[in-house]
């Protein structure tokens, strides 16, 4: 639970809470607690605190297990060439193509 909260405190400090680092296009896509929603289930995936989620992180959702697809849809939407999804990476994943 303190973990979470850490992670929340922290997305709010970067992508969640400052409006200029997710852009106004993919903002406009979600309200403020589809965001916040996003935003818990990002922190509750991201295990290693680091955030970003890995290939692993996403793995351990169990409709994404065994789905070879998971790769490339990471490496697609990994915009720093880290291997990793950070939050914004995270709504543009959830946006269902409106972005």
């Amino acid at each position: 639970m303190f973990q979470t909260v850490q992670c929340i405190l922290g997305l709010k400090s970067s992508a969640m809470g400052n409006h200029n680092s997710i852009d106004d296009h993919l903002a406009s896509n979600f309200d403020a607690d589809e965001i916040r929603r996003l935003g818990k289930r990002f922190c509750k995936l991201d295990k290693d605190n680091s955030g970003s989620l890995s290939v692993e992180e996403f793995m351990s959702i169990p409709e994404l297990k065994d789905n070879p697809l998971v790769q490339r849809v990471v490496a697609i939407i990994d915009t720093d060439g880290n291997g990793e999804v950070d939050f914004k990476g995270e709504l543009t994943l959830n946006s269902d193509g409106r972005a």
